[in-house]
């Protein structure tokens, strides 16, 4: 989805977008999506995000590697602990009640 989309679609149904760590990119091997990401997190804001590994693809670093990058990934970048917990662990605990 373009940004375009995905700001249209925050706007229409305040929805929640689920940013992975990486992708398969075939023959064992991935592409991170951490610029991207970041990107879109800068664009949309981080209330509409929730970061994901995607982790348990054999190509895939684990899950606790993934999600240690991709935090100081973010924080590097100028993103705030405020909002990487807000992402990580507010958010998805919201989603499924654990307030």
């Amino acid at each position: 989805m373009t940004l375009e989309q995905q700001h249209s679609l925050l706007e229409q149904y305040g929805v929640l977008f689920e940013r992975v760590y990486a992708q398969p990119a075939g023959k064992g091997t991935f592409k991170t999506n951490l610029a991207v990401n970041l990107h879109a997190i800068r664009e949309l804001g981080h209330e509409s995000t929730i970061m994901a590994t995607d982790g348990g693809q054999p190509e895939l670093p684990s899950w606790s590697e993934m999600l240690a990058e991709y935090v100081q990934y973010l924080y590097d970048h100028g993103i705030s602990s405020e909002a990487i917990d807000w992402m990580s662990k507010t958010s998805p605990a919201r989603l499924l009640d654990l307030e």
